[in-house]
């Protein structure tokens, strides 16, 4: 793994992303709540995705073959 620069770890949940950064950070010095840490106040979904009035949520989806926009 590449430590040079910035490094984006990415997979699906329960596949060890967190686990292997907790192996990875001690070597660094540091402890992996000081580098990747939850925000103090949890906001539901609509509150942290949505927090203006004028916010939307726009998808596209495919029924039999035919794309739709929503």
């Amino acid at each position: 793994m590449n430590l040079d620069s910035n490094t984006i770890i990415t997979g699906c949940n329960s596949t060890g992303k967190t686990i292997s950064m907790g192996a990875i950070v001690p070597f660094f010095g540091t402890k992996l709540s000081s580098i990747s840490k939850k925000p103090e106040v949890h906001k539901v979904f609509i509150e942290f995705y949505l927090p203006y009035a004028n916010n939307y949520i726009v998808y596209d989806y495919v029924r039999d073959d035919k794309k739709s926009v929503s």
